[in-house]
């Protein structure tokens, strides 16, 4: 398909994963990810990166995993700097990131509660030799998070309305394009809506309006009146 690179995921917490020595769950075996990288480098098809969490149980896990990884050429480390019982609660711990950052021999990206402009200002601060950092939820939330980030010019509060109502109109079709069906893209974009209602000043309205919505029609009638009557 010309992908350059595909992506090993150690990295997510789920339990329904997890519990399949699979994502997170795969961090505190070390020597299956040794064994299945020997086996992808023998002859490698295109390269290789890794997104990571510090371990599963705790987070001293990551640190035989990085002996393993330093072993190998890897294109990149992904950092989430969370075990995977935490899920998403807490804080992300940029200590133990940075004791992480000296001990692998890979380049390594930072992802983890990057929110806002002013967090991702505070991390390059205090992680200067980062070049590449993952944003997740924080750009699911803001869809004008980047443009925030680069300080590009401030757009007014009915400009960004018009683009995100014609973003999610867009995202609607483009879901029914791929099923077939108004039910399955009404199904993908509750989903989304999960993020996108923190977007306004009353996200539990805005969610709550759009989760009860139980057909194509409702769906669309409400995500009018949001854009109409929420700010």
């Amino acid at each position: 398909l010309g992908y350059p690179e595909v992506n090993l995921n150690l990295g997510c917490p789920y339990p329904m994963v997890a519990k399949r020595k699979k994502g997170s769950g795969l961090i505190a075996f070390p020597q299956e990810i040794k064994y299945m990288l020997q086996s992808w480098f023998e002859n490698p098809p295109i390269k290789l990166s890794i997104k990571l969490r510090l371990g599963y149980e705790n987070k001293d896990e990551i640190y035989p995993v990085l002996d393993v990884l330093n072993c190998f050429p890897l294109d990149e480390i992904i950092l989430h700097p969370r075990i995977g019982k935490n899920l998403y609660k807490g804080r992300a711990d940029t200590e133990a990131f940075a004791q992480a950052l000296e001990y692998s021999n890979h380049p390594i990206t930072y992802n983890g509660d990057i929110d806002s402009a002013e967090k991702f200002r505070k991390l390059s601060e205090e992680f200067p030799t980062i070049d590449n950092w993952m944003i997740g939820r924080g750009i699911l939330c803001n869809t004008f998070f980047v443009e925030e980030i680069k300080q590009l010019k401030p757009k007014t509060d009915m400009e960004k309305k018009i683009r995100m109502k014609n973003f999610i109109e867009e995202l609607w079709q483009a879901y029914e394009d791929q099923y077939g069906h108004p039910s399955q893209a009404l199904n993908k974009m509750k989903q989304h809506w999960i993020y996108l209602s923190q977007w306004f000043s009353n996200p539990h309205k805005v969610y709550k309006m759009i989760k009860k919505s139980n057909s194509e029609y409702k769906y669309k009638e409400r995500v009018g009146v949001i854009f109409k009557e929420c700010d």
